[in-house]
């Protein structure tokens, strides 16, 4: 799929009548979507849906990946002989962030033997913007995770939706010094809910005398003054309260207000927010 489609639609106009005003090599790639057909347009756009579907699992056991961010450097005069090769394989390692609807940030990572800097980019969900900016000031040498202070214990507090590994919000909790610790299920007290009009999407956890199922969760754990901190910063309809796990234990969990959930869609079929994320669309 030519990245010329969406230029064409926005300035193709312009080109065509002042193509003086424009830069060649610009110019080059906007007329080139004249060469595409709208059935090979819209194909692109499907099989771009399919690769993101297939790739969103990855996002369960990562965190985020951190990759080169050029396969390597030109000199100017390379690119100006050239627009078009070299600016191909300086996109190899960034150009599916924005296709795939991703986040991503370049730190700076040191000097090769040449003289010439390198950098790498950091990337994860899409929301994730904070988290990414968070661990590359680190990375960068401005600060350290945070952690507990000597001898104070960990405080460890369940995850059912957005704050999941993966999902955009898991950022959050890295950003604070959160480890995952484990996989867990609540009892089979609660119903799960879809959120209306949040970004990102999240679910409301309620639990129910009646009726109630199993839902799939993450225990995760913070420092004391990061739990505190994490705490604060919950906005509404969302709340920190107490969860009865599969096991009979309580920790600390998200919990939703009841008001918001009377018009929420009850999603607790899928038995989580995973499943619920995962299903075909």
């Amino acid at each position: 799929m030519s990245p010329g489609f969406t230029f064409a639609a926005a300035v193709g106009d312009f080109v065509a009548t002042h193509p003086a005003a424009v830069d060649p090599t610009v110019a080059a790639i906007i007329r080139g979507a004249g060469r595409h057909t709208a059935r090979q347009a819209f194909e692109g756009f499907y099989a771009l849906r399919r690769i993101a579907h297939d790739t969103a699992a990855v996002w369960g056991d990562l965190a985020l990946l951190l990759l080169p961010t050029a396969p390597r450097a030109y000199r100017i005069a390379d690119v100006a002989a050239d627009p078009f090769g070299p600016n191909t394989v300086l996109g190899l390692h960034n150009n599916f962030v924005n296709l795939l609807d991703l986040a991503a940030c370049v730190v700076p990572a040191g000097v090769r033997g040449c003289g010439v800097p390198f950098g790498v980019t950091l990337c994860a969900p899409a929301f994730a913007d904070d988290f990414l900016l968070d661990v590359g000031s680190r990375f960068h040498g401005e600060g350290r995770l945070g952690e507990a202070a000597p001898g104070e214990a960990r405080i460890e507090l369940v995850v059912v939706g957005a704050h999941l590994r993966g999902m955009p919000l898991s950022g959050e909790l890295l950003a604070l010094g959160g480890n995952f610790e484990r996989e867990v299920a609540t009892s089979p007290h609660y119903r799960l809910h879809l959120l209306a009009d949040t970004t990102p999407a999240k679910p409301g956890l309620r639990r129910v005398e009646h009726g109630g199922v199993a839902i799939a969760a993450e225990v995760w754990s913070l420092p004391p003054a990061a739990f505190a901190r994490f705490v604060a910063a919950i906005p509404r309809p969302l709340a920190m309260g107490h969860l009865t796990l599969a096991d009979g234990s309580e920790l600390p969990g998200f919990v939703c207000e009841p008001e918001a959930l009377r018009a929420a869609r009850d999603i607790s079929e899928f038995g989580g927010w995973r499943a619920f994320t995962a299903r075909p669309a």
